[in-house]
């Protein structure tokens, strides 16, 4: 009796196991096929929600993990994955959250991109009836150090700019939350204010060498993807193949060829015999 229910134990065990680790490859699959979306979404609102949903299937798939195979080193990494790309998530969706305005539309105290960096306004002067003279302080310099600039911009011209709430604030609360301090936590809140592909690129390869310190080196696997994927996004659409010239050539000579061998059958025929569009175009030939 003993024997048989623990044969039956044991077989459940098994079906379990295999019913997990079907789950787990399936949820697997749906993990690759969701990443490869990144290489082709530009905007950061469905960029943030696409790694947003990628650390969701992350959760789960560290508690199928689990539940498949034991608590392994891959499980940690999973766990460990979840948390970057949460973080990744939070930085997108917070930089959706800067806006476009005018330069006429600009008061003291907003913050706007000046050369790669945040500037805040300081105050806006229409000079000219088109004009709008802006003078700002560099937020990395600060009033007191010099850092204060004064430019002209035409009224159509537009900024880039995150209101009088910087967009980085969420993100270092979300950042705490896991831990993150120091130079990975300055990063992180660069990466929820920069747009530039290239920029975030390096962002996140400096990241990712920081994370591989605390979490280890398939975590820091991710961030150098996600760095890939910001690459990708810089290289312009491929323009259609052109057509080999040999290839060109070569068709011309298959039609050359077909033309060449219906003149010499047409040439065989009594010309009585050919339609009537052919004996007319001879005709015009021969007379010419």
């Amino acid at each position: 009796m003993t024997i048989t229910t623990t044969f039956k134990a044991t077989v459940a065990t098994a079906r379990d196991r295999w019913t997990a680790r079907r789950r787990y490859f399936g949820t697997e699959e749906v993990f690759n096929e969701t990443w490869q979306s990144l290489y082709s979404i530009e905007h950061p609102i469905p960029r943030g929600v696409t790694l947003g949903k990628l650390a969701d299937i992350c959760d789960a798939l560290h508690d199928q993990h689990v539940a498949a195979f034991g608590d392994t080193l891959r499980a940690e990494t999973l766990a460990a994955n979840e948390q970057l790309l949460s973080m990744a998530a939070s930085c997108e969706l917070q930089l959706a959250r800067s806006t476009w305005k005018p330069v006429d539309e600009l008061r003291a105290g907003d913050s706007f991109e000046f050369a790669g960096e945040w500037a805040k306004v300081l105050d806006v002067t229409q000079t000219q009836p088109a004009v709008f003279q802006v003078r700002f302080a560099m937020a990395d310099i600060g009033e007191d150090d010099g850092g204060i600039k004064t430019l002209e911009w035409d009224a159509g011209e537009t900024v880039r700019t995150s209101g009088a709430d910087r967009p980085d604030l969420e993100v270092t609360g979300l950042a705490c939350g896991y831990g993150i301090t120091g130079q990975e936590l300055t990063e992180w809140q660069r990466l929820a204010t920069t747009a530039d592909r290239d920029h975030r690129a390096g962002i996140y390869a400096t990241l990712a060498d920081l994370a591989e310190q605390r979490l280890g080196t398939g975590a820091a696997e991710t961030l150098r993807e996600l760095a890939a994927t910001e690459v990708e996004l810089i290289r312009p659409v491929p323009l259609p193949k052109p057509i080999c010239p040999r290839e060109v050539r070569a068709f011309f000579a298959v039609v050359l060829a077909v033309f060449g061998a219906q003149v010499a059958v047409l040439a065989q025929t009594p010309v009585l015999t050919w339609p009537w569009f052919v004996q007319f175009g001879t005709y015009a030939l021969v007379s010419v």
